[in-house]
């Protein structure tokens, strides 16, 4: 919806009037330099980061439509359609990619600070291969995948679900998901679909290679599913490894085609908070449902 943006937590969801542009999307994370006494530099660094979201409006404050009231966004900030964590539909991720970076590529998880999709403490060995050591699995890498595939070896028993990455599709929309790896029969890739609050039954993704430009596998649209959540599983007694390259979601008009191509690395976020309460400033009471201005801080969490 062109000068709007969906947003929402997992209450209430709804379009909202999108920030001016040039807002600020920095990388945050721990730096620390030291310059040392042979005249050379030691830089310390976190091994993850973290998006924050400088966002300023401009509109009307008293606008009837929750949509094209600014008030909205203070009203989610004020917990009036409840707590955090909040989303939204990043129109630079829509159409490229909407997993957060280490659920795109899940490699990066491993051995680093990065948000694991694979829970710790149930036993699950998890390991940092060359994609190019799985060809035999996966293909060659002809579409710029990621160097490093992920590898979950889980135990024999019990069955259990991964962490679960979560969209929210609009109406009008529909998602579009695919998983780039390998999976032994005891080990599934799901996306389940939800419609108001109710589940539907989870759907398997079939595997794709890193030698093909089809992204995707499976897509939901808004007429099935308001909600959709991707996870792995194991569904089965018996050890279950999945080599995991890369994942893409794209979110799309319903009716329009993704495109084919390379690997695209992730874009979004897992959920985002108010770094700061949003603040307002008036400038006309009489003019369109009031105008003012407004600028808040969102950061991923």
């Amino acid at each position: 919806m062109a000068g709007q943006v969906y947003f929402g937590n997992a209450q209430k969801q709804t379009w909202i009037v999108a920030p001016q542009s040039g807002m600020r999307a920095s990388s945050a994370g721990y730096v620390s330099e030291q310059q040392l006494l042979s005249g050379s530099t030691s830089i310390k660094r976190s091994g993850a980061s973290h998006r924050r979201f400088e966002a300023s409006w401009l509109g009307s404050l008293n606008a009837p439509d929750l949509k094209d009231s600014l008030q909205t966004i203070k009203e989610f900030a004020d917990g009036y359609y409840g707590a955090g964590p909040f989303f939204w539909n990043d129109p630079y991720a829509m159409d490229s990619n909407m997993f957060s970076p280490a659920w795109a590529s899940p490699a990066m998880s491993i051995d680093s600070d990065w948000y694991a999709i694979c829970p710790d403490g149930v036993g699950v060995q998890k390991e940092k291969v060359l994609t190019s050591s799985i060809s035999s699995l996966v293909g060659n890498n002809t579409q710029n995948y990621p160097l490093y595939a992920a590898k979950f070896t889980a135990p024999g028993s019990p069955t259990l679900e991964g962490d679960k990455f979560t969209f929210y599709i609009p109406d009008g929309y529909t998602l579009w998901i695919g998983l780039h790896g390998h999976h032994g029969t005891t080990g599934k890739a799901y996306i389940k679909p939800y419609n108001n609050g109710t589940a539907g039954t989870a759907i398997e993704l079939t595997p794709l290679g890193v030698s093909t430009a089809t992204r995707f596998s499976t897509s939901i649209s808004s007429t099935v599913a308001d909600k959709a959540e991707f996870y792995l599983a194991k569904v089965a007694s018996g050890q279950c490894v999945f080599h995991i390259v890369g994942i893409i979601a794209q979110l799309l008009p319903t009716g329009q085609t993704p495109a084919t191509g390379n690997f695209l690395s992730g874009r979004g976020t897992n959920g985002l908070e108010f770094a700061s309460f949003p603040t307002m400033e008036y400038y006309s009471a009489n003019i369109n449902d009031g105008q003012i201005g407004m600028s808040a801080t969102l950061v991923e969490v």
